[in-house]
């Protein structure tokens, strides 16, 4: 199995911390999920913990996403609405919501990464400016010379 990033890390450890709050909201123990699963319960024991380097297949998410009738869009992702159960449409409306907000997170960083590239482009444009006065003066010398 291939060693995972510490991101994808980060975004396996988040889906499990979900999936565990809607095991423990439904009153499902970890033998019944561990075994609608197909794994033993010290395994998923150790996955909700944390504390095992291996994770769920994306096999053993879905099946633990369609147990619950999660959203495996909210499961993995955080994004969505988490029972499946809600309308489309209205499904529809919260992800388009939430991809509006990711946009608009975005908008924003990218728009101070174009000011601070606005600001060196100053800064460029005087050295430039400079560097041709000081040259301007150079020829000047030299054709006095």
């Amino acid at each position: 199995m291939p060693k995972l990033s510490d991101s994808d890390k980060h975004d396996r450890s988040e889906a499990i911390a979900r999936a565990q709050a809607v095991r423990k909201e439904h009153g499902i123990s970890i033998e019944e999920i561990a075994n609608f699963v197909g794994v033993s319960a010290s395994t998923f024991r150790r996955w909700e913990n944390r504390s095992y380097e291996a994770s769920p297949t994306s096999r053993q998410m879905a099946a633990i996403c369609r147990r619950y009738n999660m959203s495996p869009s909210w499961v993995l992702m955080g994004i969505g609405l988490r029972d499946l159960d809600k309308s489309k449409e209205e499904h529809a409306i919260n992800t388009a919501s939430e991809i509006v907000h990711q946009l608009s997170e975005l908008s924003a960083t990218a728009g101070g990464v174009v000011a601070d590239l606005r600001e060196h482009i100053l800064y460029l444009e005087h050295m430039v400016d400079a560097l041709d006065k000081v040259n301007s003066n150079l020829l000047k010398q030299r054709d006095r010379s």
